[in-house]
């Protein structure tokens, strides 16, 4: 913890340890999970009647993920846009092998409300779309967009269950590095975080 004098402000550094362990696990149960949806795909195929059209999976297995990782980051960018008022020169948008994460930095302090819009929207968007698209398209290459659209917000629901128990009057301040951010607690004498 540490005051921020511009301000008045109380900052709580929220960290997450060991993100490369965290995603090398979430890779695994990834693996396992579209495994299962794969066969899953193939065994509503086979009950339909449909052919199993493989180069349509083959370019899905390469193109879907890339296009989830995307809409997961622009979604977060139009939420705030949207909410905020914002811009998206408000963003830095990456790739960090070194932590295997895509990102959208918002380089600006937004309220705790809005971040858990931003940060869950992807969620609530890409999860309900995926589960369509597998049931439309049952195959390996919707089974792996359902996938990582149930495994890709992983750190953002991190996130959002760690600063439920601050007030709504507090801010979010994201880094750059994705691996930790700060809440910003507006000093009034009166303890802001909700104890629990």
């Amino acid at each position: 913890m540490m005051n921020d004098p511009e301000q008045n402000f109380r900052i709580e550094d929220i960290r997450i340890k060991n993100m490369t362990l965290i995603n090398i696990i979430v890779f695994i149960i990834s693996m396992i999970l579209f495994l299962l949806f794969t066969v899953l795909g193939v065994a509503i195929l086979i009950h339909q009647r449909k052919p199993f059209r493989a180069e349509y999976n083959l370019i899905g297995l390469i193109t879907l993920p890339l296009l989830n990782m995307i809409a997961h980051e622009l979604i977060h960018a139009f939420t705030y846009i949207i909410l905020s008022k914002g811009s998206f020169k408000d963003f830095e948008f990456g790739f960090n092998l070194k932590k295997m994460i895509a990102y959208c930095y918002l380089k600006k302090d937004v309220s705790i409300r809005s971040y858990r819009l931003i940060a869950l929207m992807p969620l609530f968007i890409l999860l309900p779309a995926g589960v369509i698209i597998f049931l439309i398209f049952p195959g390996p290459a919707t089974s792996i967009f359902l996938v990582i659209s149930l495994t890709g917000p992983v750190f953002d629901i991190y996130y959002t269950v760690k600063i439920r128990n601050f007030k709504l009057d507090s801010l979010i301040r994201e880094t750059k590095e994705q691996d930790h951010l700060f809440v910003l607690i507006p000093e009034t004498g009166i303890s802001n975080e909700i104890t629990g």
